[in-house]
């Protein structure tokens, strides 16, 4: 939790990145698989992760969401140490935001909600035969999906 808690977050300035690769559910939700009115789908695609953790908890400051496939919650990471590194007297014309951001949140998600999705994998010969990866060995055949969350909290010395 990092000493925050949700009334200590409202109002707080803090910079939001977050890393969604291009979901399932996302997809079966905005085609109405889950029931969902079209209002109750805008607010649930990949797009708007960011600011929606920004809105539920009260959190001000800048909020981006990256997508960059399976890359995404490091691009976020990398979107954020750019918000907080220090500004040069030379750059700052170039850069959009008028001040350094005190603390970041960046993170990531991944989850399988369709079958069609691993079907197209296994048809492009994209997932591993051995069902395991062999990362950076010349054995490999490719990868493996997997669902995870994480975020990691970031504030400057």
């Amino acid at each position: 939790r990092a000493g925050w808690t949700r009334k200590k977050l409202k109002g707080t300035t803090m910079g939001m990145c977050y890393g969604a690769a291009e979901g399932e559910f996302a997809g079966m939700s905005m085609s109405g698989f889950f029931g969902m009115k079209r209002p109750q789908r805008y607010g649930i695609m990949p797009a708007m992760t960011a600011n929606r953790i920004q809105y539920v908890f009260g959190i001000k400051g800048p909020s981006m969401t990256c997508e960059t496939a399976c890359s995404s919650a490091l691009s976020a990471t990398c979107v954020i140490h750019h918000w907080m590194r220090p500004q040069m007297p030379h750059q700052r014309q170039k850069r959009t935001m008028s001040q350094q951001v005190p603390h970041c949140l960046a993170g990531g998600a991944n989850a399988a909600f369709n079958a069609n999705t691993m079907i197209g994998f296994c048809g492009a010969h994209m997932l591993s035969i051995q069902g395991r990866c062999f990362t950076f060995d010349q054995s490999g055949d490719g990868f493996l999906r997997a669902e995870g969350i994480g975020a990691m909290y970031y504030k400057t010395s």
